[in-house]
């Protein structure tokens, strides 16, 4: 356990070397290192809570047995909403070049939700289907082995 503690360290550790030569050699250290700080401190004050609050509140009101199914459904929500908010937003939109961000974002999000949650809910039948024919069938005893 200890060596494989002190190569997640060592490896943690290569990991910021390797962000702090980029911000050294980065011809704009400034407004990378102020990236990084808004980045850190966003995903450990929004970010991370909003996470956890969701999860909790979910684990309050989903049934345990299909619990698990919501939870993926959830973080693959979380995923692709952080993937679309840059195009969302419109960051990177410009008027002088019109195929910059050309699409309707903010549709292609809501279809990407939408399909992300019909396949969790069908997910979630298939386990309660699932579920209720495991307990309406007969136990058969255990051959011996």
């Amino acid at each position: 356990m200890r060596a494989v503690r002190a190569a997640l360290v060592a490896l943690g550790l290569a990991g910021v070397g390797y962000g702090a030569l980029g911000l050294a050699t980065e011809s704009r250290p400034v407004s990378v290192g102020l990236f990084a700080v808004v980045a850190i401190l966003g995903h450990d004050l929004l970010l991370a809570p909003l996470a956890l609050l969701v999860a909790v509140l979910a684990r309050r009101v989903v049934p345990a047995d299909l619990y698990p199914v919501v939870r993926g459904g959830l973080i693959v929500t979380g995923a692709v909403v952080l993937a679309f908010l840059p195009t969302v937003l419109g960051f990177g939109h410009r008027t002088t070049n019109p195929s910059a961000l050309p699409l309707d974002y903010p549709l292609g999000l809501a279809v990407t939700l939408a399909a992300v949650w019909l396949v969790t809910a069908a997910l979630a039948v298939l386990r309660r289907r699932h579920r209720r024919t495991d307990a309406s069938a007969p136990s058969r005893p255990r051959a011996k082995p």
